[in-house]
């Protein structure tokens, strides 16, 4: 049966009045914000002495703070940085990763993850070589003991594993490239398990993800995590947190989730191909602390690809951020990138093609899967509610009484 559009109607209206007053308001307070950020823009030694105020030894939570600092004063806030052109030889590897996961309701359980990578030889005539590696997962596998390891969740995070590790282990395959060597995940760099409520596993997968970032280092290589339609408001809590002092001063803004993103202010500021000013994260929250204790905390800072596209966040280990010819590498690859598609890098693009599981594919495996089981005589069938879904979806056709 078709859906009823007709019965929505009114309720898209609503939403296009309500999205209309919503952009209204907000452009009010990014007027105000991006007075703040022209303000503020050089003023070093007010931003450190109100950080150290507030955050240090002020009244907020600073479990909850999410705001950062400028990592170094060479760079105005309020102006956009051009990129340099990549005329020099280096060596991109991105890698991605898709996952394929049957429904409970399915005759047997498993999950399969494919990493899939390009690695792209910027400068020369060599063509870029792309690998993929897929994996299938069962219970009595030796990882996948019970059915709870089963839940989306748990798979997400296993596939998050297999991409920051794959990419360590092609990075140290690659080592003797073409410098500068860049490595590409298409995700931030500042990781938590999500949904994992046991914090020591919680614990124990944050640091194997950030091992394979130390691996990635101890290769020379470079890291950069590539975040669209970033929802963080790091710098606008910034601004917030300097009108300390001020009648426009208001605590709670610092202890809750601003509706103003960064992407919404940085919008007023950056051109096409430029970025801002790099900034660390000012957080002390269980969930960075690792990084801080293993010396890899994170950075980031907002670019805006040519083209159509839309402001980006990229996360940079300090260890590289505090080098400004190497964010100023990264920042010339990736617009050389972007421009390749106009408002993507074209690596993360061809991973993604590489490691995508297509629907007829996870249809071949569970065909494979059930010659498997037949040819050793074990014999399970699919729930009465996934039957009845096979049938009604295998065609257009509606089925009536």
């Amino acid at each position: 049966m078709a859906l009823e559009f007709t019965k929505l109607t009114q309720k898209i209206k609503a939403m296009g009045e309500a999205t209309l007053t919503r952009e209204d308001r907000h452009n009010i307070t990014l007027t105000d914000l991006f007075e703040k950020l022209t303000k503020h823009a050089t003023n070093w030694k007010y931003i450190d002495e109100t950080l150290a105020l507030v955050v240090e030894r002020g009244r907020i939570d600073k479990q909850k703070y999410r705001g950062c600092r400028p990592l170094s004063q060479r760079e105005p806030l309020n102006q956009g940085i051009d990129a340099n052109s990549a005329d020099f030889p280096a060596t991109l590897i991105a890698i991605d990763g898709s996952q394929a996961l049957s429904s409970r309701h399915a005759a047997y359980q498993y999950y399969l993850l494919n990493v899939g990578g390009l690695i792209y030889h910027h400068g020369g005539d060599r063509t870029p070589d792309h690998f993929s590696e897929p994996e299938l997962f069962y219970l009595g596998d030796g990882v996948t003991e019970t059915p709870d390891a089963f839940s989306s969740n748990f798979v997400s995070i296993q596939r998050d594993m297999a991409e920051v590790e794959r990419l360590a282990r092609v990075v140290f395959d690659n080592k003797y490239a073409q410098a500068p060597i860049l490595a590409i995940l298409d995700q931030r760099l500042q990781y938590w398990p999500i949904g994992i409520n046991d914090a020591a596993q919680a614990d124990r997968f944050v640091t194997r993800w950030i091992q394979a970032i130390e691996n990635i280092q101890a290769c020379g290589a470079l890291l950069a995590g590539y975040i669209e339609r970033p929802e963080t408001s790091a710098v606008v809590t910034l601004l917030y947190t300097l009108d300390y002092g001020t009648e426009a001063f208001d605590i709670e803004k610092l202890n809750t989730r601003p509706d103003i993103s960064d992407v919404m202010l940085y919008r007023r500021v950056l051109k096409a191909g430029q970025r801002s000013s790099v900034f660390e994260i000012v957080n002390q929250s269980t969930s960075y602390a690792p990084f801080r204790t293993m010396n890899q905390e994170i950075c980031f800072f907002y670019y805006k690809p040519p083209g159509s596209g839309d402001i980006t966040r990229i996360d940079v280990p300090k260890w590289a951020a505090q080098q400004p010819e190497v964010i100023a590498q990264m920042h010339s690859q990736l617009n050389a990138q972007c421009m390749l598609l106009g408002n993507y890098p074209y690596v993360l693009t061809r991973a993604d093609e590489i490691a995508v599981v297509q629907r007829r594919d996870q249809e071949y495996l569970d065909h494979l899967i059930e010659m498997e089981m037949q040819r050793r005589g074990i014999v399970s069938q699919m729930t009465g509610k996934q039957f009845g879904k096979e049938i009604t979806r295998a065609s257009a056709q509606s089925h009536t009484l």
